[in-house]
């Protein structure tokens, strides 16, 4: 991982995810860029000011730069922290992280712990990036410290079982050492056969010919994919929930309609979306 994105927006929730980036960032030795993107659209944050682009442009840049030099600096992130900022123009903010991602490792956004419903909790743009990103993307929870990462659960259906999505997988494991539980939620799932997904699993595993973490896998009869996946990590401790996500169809299994109404969620641990081109 040599190069991380977190976009800001000068909220709360963008404060905590560039905390956890800045930290995440000096842990690996990789480059931070802390970007702003301003569009047409203005919020009570950012009033609308007669200006050009190139003004605003400057303006934001400084405001950043502040942003980022606020927050006083702790153990080794004084000397190692590599940081970049970028600000930049678009008619869309997602587009264009979209876009950012293509020259990116791994883009870290915050979430919100506020609103009943997962859409709110996300927040559109952080919903849309984390779907259609070319990198991994990481959603941190507000309050969330990083403190390294040692127990990773991925949840596995039929999609994550793909070697693509498992080979990142054991690349996050033996960067952080952290060790692995492969969950899995039979109802929630249109393929049943649990022992052929962990199988195929194990296939990609075995195909290495070392792997520094340790891995089980659990089978868990939960009628939600979401509260069966949040209710195991919180029992076993774990610091990390990992999504494989091939196709939206899984997103809206594990984010879906049915799934907001029917829950509050108050998402406490990151979640780490792996992606395949379609």
């Amino acid at each position: 991982m040599k190069k991380i994105l977190v976009p800001i927006d000068f909220s709360n929730n963008s404060h905590n995810a560039y905390l956890f980036a800045r930290d995440l960032a000096a842990s690996v030795d990789a480059e931070l860029t802390a970007v702003h993107i301003f569009s047409h659209q203005f919020s009570d944050i950012e009033p609308i000011k007669e200006e050009g682009v190139e003004k605003k442009s400057e303006r934001l840049h400084k405001r950043l730069e502040a942003f980022t030099n606020k927050f006083p600096d702790s153990g080794e992130v004084t000397t190692k922290l590599k940081l970049k900022r970028l600000v930049s123009y678009s008619f869309s903010v997602i587009k264009q992280l979209i876009a950012y991602s293509t020259d990116y490792d791994l883009v870290i956004m915050g979430t919100r712990k506020d609103h009943p419903t997962v859409e709110k909790i996300l927040g559109s743009v952080s919903s849309a990036v984390a779907q259609e990103a070319h990198c991994p993307v990481l959603l941190v929870p507000k309050g969330a410290d990083f403190t390294g990462f040692s127990k990773m659960i991925y949840a596995s259906n039929w999609e994550s079982a793909d070697e693509t999505l498992v080979n990142k997988l054991i690349s996050w494991a033996s960067l952080f050492k952290a060790d692995i539980d492969f969950v899995h939620i039979s109802r929630d799932y249109e393929y049943k056969d649990f022992e052929k997904v962990k199988q195929e699993i194990l296939a990609h595993l075995n195909g290495r010919s070392k792997l520094d973490f340790t891995y089980t896998f659990v089978d868990i009869d939960e009628s939600s994919a979401l509260r069966g996946i949040n209710n195991y990590a919180a029992k076993e401790q774990a610091d990390l929930i990992i999504l494989g996500n091939r196709q939206k169809r899984f997103w809206q299994n594990i984010f879906g309609k049915s799934l907001t109404k029917e829950m509050a969620v108050d998402l406490q641990i990151p979640i780490l979306v792996f992606h395949l081109e379609k």
